[in-house]
This record gives structure tokens, C-alpha cells and sequence, in this order.
């Protein structure tokens, strides 16, 4: 299978019987690993703060592969709700084998140009949330 202009790099059916779990996943880097896992068999969850998008993405997912595809809205900023998180995906859909922690970084453009407070929230979700 041909995966955004490139060769697939997993076997057709690799990781059936494996889970993965990737947050960010509604677009980007996070949204072309979910892809990946699910073309490779695996059983995928995604996670993202926009539901329609992770929809859109679930459905696209279970075309690929023969894995159970699912998905939970989360914030990454609001690390509190994290640990129940965790725990219900665990209890819904079994052990995770890969954990992809992902998720969008501060805005682009020139550093002069922010101040502290636009690194806050991505540091929260990079560092805080995956730890």
C-alpha cells in the first residue's frame, strides 16, 4: 500500500492482535500514525481534543486495516482527567502494546515574536500530560 506518496513500511497484518493508543491523532503526524497502525492490523485508539475530526479519521481507519478502531475526545491540558482516561481505555479495550504521545507545539512563526504564555499550554501537553 502506497501511505502518503511513500512505501508502506509494515507487513499487511504485522501488528494484528496488537493495540495502539496515539494522541494528537485528529490530523498531522499524529493522524498518518494512526494510519499506519491501522493498515498494519493493529486495533487503534485516537484521541484528540475535535471529535468530528477523530470521526472522520475513525472511519477512515476502518477501511484500512482489520483492526477495532476507537477513539476518545481528550484535552491534554486538562491533565486531572488523564489518569480516568487511561484507566477506561484500558478497561474498554485491553492492554496497550504502542503508545504514541503526540500532540500540537506552540505556534509557528518567529520566537521574538510570543511570549512566555504561548509555550505554556504546549509544554503542559507535551511534557506533563505523556509523563
Amino acid at each position: 500500500m502506497d501511505l502518503l506518496g511513500r512505501d508502506f513500511p509494515f507487513a499487511k497484518n504485522a501488528l494484528t492482535g496488537k493495540h495502539a493508543l496515539i494522541f494528537g491523532a485528529s490530523k498531522g503526524i499524529g493522524a498518518a500514525t494512526a494510519k499506519m497502525m491501522a493498515c498494519a492490523g493493529a486495533d487503534v485508539t485516537i484521541c484528540a481534543r475535535n471529535t468530528n475530526l477523530l470521526e472522520t479519521l475513525a472511519d477512515e481507519l476502518s477501511q484500512l486495516g482489520n483492526g477495532k478502531i476507537n477513539h476518545k475526545t481528550v484535552d491534554l491540558e486538562k491533565i486531572e482527567k488523564l489518569d480516568s482516561l487511561i484507566e477506561q481505555i484500558l478497561t474498554d479495550y485491553g492492554t496497550v502494546h504502542i503508545l504514541v504521545n503526540n500532540s500540537g507545539g506552540p505556534p509557528g512563526g518567529p520566537l521574538m515574536q510570543h511570549d512566555v504564555d504561548d509555550f505554556v499550554a504546549p509544554f503542559k501537553r507535551h511534557l506533563h500530560a505523556a509523563h
